[in-house]
């Protein structure tokens, strides 16, 4: 399935390309061939040489909510979850695609506001750079019962192993500040400013060399390959499938499609 090209945005403003996440009825949710159309729009902008950066941003009241779990996009990214083996075979190749993300040469910035849950958790742990609104609102919630991101937001090396451990297994939420506070976010403003500080934060990056930001980047995201990156989300993709066999996901992901994911839960 092919999303719709009204699902992510695209607009240039010089040499910064904005992606916006548009699907504001269901707080910009993105099913599998959303995510598809989003990483294949980072491939786009990086082939393209009049851009020098990328935004991520979303429409209306959220950044996003996360995966889209309503009845029509009913199986994991369409793969069999009952079954572990293609569980993991499957789950490894959507990995391979944030790992693409994280080391996309050119700088990455996510611009949150609102709601920022789950798997747009992993969209902006594999961005360079996340500003947030002081209305965010950011975490894992589903993890305490119903499924486990593999990536894990790249939140260990993000904020250190044992605030991972507090997101997800206490399914708290977080402010703007709060995300700053811990490392997650460089900067929360008032969200009236969110955008002009996007728009700073990117034609600032986007004044330096191509091949120097490049190179900057990749000298930095050698440090975290060393400590293992690459070989923890690959993992993660392992996990992430054992956790579909032992929690409440198959129930859990038809009634959240049927009524909202915090409505599933509080009900079972």
């Amino acid at each position: 399935m092919t999303a719709p090209e009204s699902s992510v945005l695209v607009d240039d403003d010089g040499p910064v390309r904005y992606l916006t996440l548009n699907r504001p009825e269901k707080l910009n949710a993105m099913d599998g061939a959303m995510f598809r159309r989003v990483f294949d729009l980072v491939d786009a902008a990086m082939a393209d040489q009049t851009v020098h950066v990328v935004v991520l941003r979303g429409a209306s009241r959220s950044f996003s909510s996360g995966a889209d779990l309503t009845p029509d996009d009913d199986s994991d990214d369409g793969h069999d979850t009952s079954d572990i083996v293609a569980d993991m075979v499957s789950t490894r190749a959507r990995v391979e695609d944030w790992m693409h993300l994280w080391s996309a040469p050119k700088p990455t910035i996510a611009a949150v506001h609102g709601h920022c849950l789950g798997s747009a958790m992993e969209l902006i742990g594999a961005c360079d750079f996340v500003i947030c609104a002081d209305d965010a609102k950011i975490g894992m919630p589903e993890v305490r019962r119903f499924a486990l991101p593999p990536t894990l937001g790249f939140l260990p090396l993000r904020v250190g192993v044992m605030k991972t451990k507090e997101i997800l297994m206490c399914g708290r939420m977080y402010s703007g500040p709060e995300a700053v506070a811990m490392g997650l976010a460089l900067e929360s403003i008032p969200i009236e400013q969110l955008a002009a500080r996007a728009k700073e934060l990117a034609d600032s990056l986007a004044s330096m060399s191509p091949d120097i930001a490049a190179i900057v980047k990749r000298s930095v995201n050698d440090w975290a390959e060393t400590m293992g990156v690459h070989e923890a989300v690959q993992a993660g993709a392992q996990y992430h499938a054992m956790y579909h066999q032992v929690s409440e996901y198959a129930t859990l992901r038809k009634a959240a499609g049927r009524q909202g994911l915090k409505a599933s839960i509080d009900e079972t």
